[in-house]
This record gives structure tokens, C-alpha cells and sequence, in this order.
């Protein structure tokens, strides 16, 4: 899996950062067992510091969007 950083934003005690993960399906994930898929997700990181450490994570990935590009669930047709 490759994760890059989209954007990345600091301001007073919150660290935000947009991401892209791409990857192939090669491994079980979440009890789905491996495609052989490719998929290109867009999520959002926030992160609370405190005492110059993260205190709170709050993870926020497209898993729809994932599911979708894995044929797990049918939604609409991701852009690629």
C-alpha cells in the first residue's frame, strides 16, 4: 500500500491532513478475502495535540468508495 499526504494543515492545537492510499487487495481485509483488485482511496486524518502529543486521532477514509473498487459492494462507478 502507498499512502502520500494531499494536503496538510496545522492551526492551534488541531493537525489536519488529506491523503491518498493506493494499493492491491492481495491480503483478507475486514474478513474479506483478497481479490486481486487495485484501489485508489481519498480520506482525512485530524489529529488533536496536546503537550507536543497527539491526544486524539480521528481517521476518516473513503471505505465505501474502497468496498466499491473491490466489487464488495455496489455503489456508483468510482472515479479513477
Amino acid at each position: 500500500m502507498r499512502y502520500s499526504i494531499d494536503e496538510f494543515v496545522a492551526e492551534g492545537d488541531k493537525v489536519v491532513n488529506r491523503y491518498t492510499m493506493e494499493g492491491t487487495h492481495n491480503r483478507s481485509y475486514m474478513g474479506i478475502p483478497a481479490t486481486g483488485k487495485r484501489f485508489v482511496v481519498k480520506g482525512v486524518e485530524i489529529n488533536r495535540i496536546a503537550d507536543r502529543e497527539i491526544v486524539e486521532v480521528g481517521v476518516f477514509p473513503d471505505i465505501i468508495g474502497m468496498m466499491t473498487q473491490l466489487g464488495v459492494v455496489h455503489g456508483a462507478t468510482p472515479k479513477t
